[in-house]
């Protein structure tokens, strides 16, 4: 035995080591695992990238909301360990998307006042204010009339007060003023959906419906169950929210609402209708004093 044999050995144990780990890789291994087929092809695809999905699947958003419940899990999984608590599947992913939605919407609305230095902004709740730059502000409203019928009033416009859109709708439902202002908030949010609008603030004089939807606390009736699946859109839309206004910052709107009645399910493009230009021009002369 001398220095040059333990040097050989040294040597020959090292290539045998690194033949190994040539020859056993990490796919190796995983092939020789005792699952299902169908579990390593699955595992092989994500090692190697070559899952089939399209690439909105790994966004920003989406990588927010599974960052989101998968902390919503692991807290479930605490209080069912330690407290013995258990949390049913919606209630933790209901939580996981309300906490997103909040801080998305705290975040945005801090950036906003930091970055507008106009003080009407989101601050002026008894005449109409307008959005931030590269925002729209969605104004709606709802009247009840006598037969039953309501009236719903819808009016888009972008930060320079211009018109980019407004909409009449009627519907034949009960004496549920709060119901009739929950629709006109579905509608409100229908409208957004099918126009592919991103950054938009829906402004309403119904303030028990605004406040459920920022609460997310929601009454056992008709009209919270509603609101309740308005307030889902929310939770993906970081630019959407919802604002309540004075019924005089609302007027146009409330206006409008009325005479859906006799103009029903109308629609008007970058143009105010005839029945609320004078309330329009009155807003501008109230700013201009």
């Amino acid at each position: 035995y001398n220095a040059q044999m333990d040097w050989k050995a040294y040597n020959s144990l090292k290539a045998q080591n690194n033949n190994s780990l040539a020859n056993d890789s990490i796919c190796d291994k995983m092939w020789k695992t005792m699952v299902p087929p169908k579990q390593t092809h699955l595992i092989w695809r994500i090692l190697h990238k070559a899952l089939p999905i399209k690439p909105n699947l790994i966004s920003k958003e989406s990588i927010q909301i599974i960052s989101s419940i998968t902390y919503s899990i692991w807290f479930a999984r605490n209080k069912q360990v330690f407290q013995n608590k258990n949390t049913p599947v919606n209630e933790a992913v209901d939580h996981a998307l309300r906490t997103l939605h909040d801080y998305h919407h705290h975040t945005t609305v801090a950036r906003l006042d930091s970055s507008n230095s106009r003080p009407s902004v989101g601050r002026n709740n008894k005449s109409w204010s307008p959005p931030p730059k590269t925002f729209l502000k969605l104004n709606v409203d709802a009247h009840l009339s006598d037969d039953g019928h309501w009236g719903l009033g819808m009016v888009l416009r972008r930060d320079d007060g211009r018109c980019v859109g407004a909409a009449t709708k009627v519907y034949h439902g009960s004496n549920d003023a709060a119901m009739a202002e929950a629709t006109g908030l579905r509608e409100a949010l229908l409208w957004v959906k099918s126009q592919k609008m991103e950054k938009v603030i829906i402004e309403m004089d119904a303030e028990s419906i605004v406040k459920a939807v920022n609460s997310r606390i929601f009454p056992r009736n008709q009209w919270g169950q509603l609101v309740r699946s308005c307030a889902r859109n929310f939770d993906h839309h970081a630019h959407l929210s919802v604002k309540w206004v004075n019924r005089r910052g609302n007027q146009p709107t409330h206006v409008l609402a009325r005479w859906a009645l006799s103009e029903p399910n109308q629609l008007w493009s970058n143009n105010f209708p005839s029945c609320i230009i004078s309330h329009i021009a009155l807003f501008k002369l109230n700013e201009g004093t």
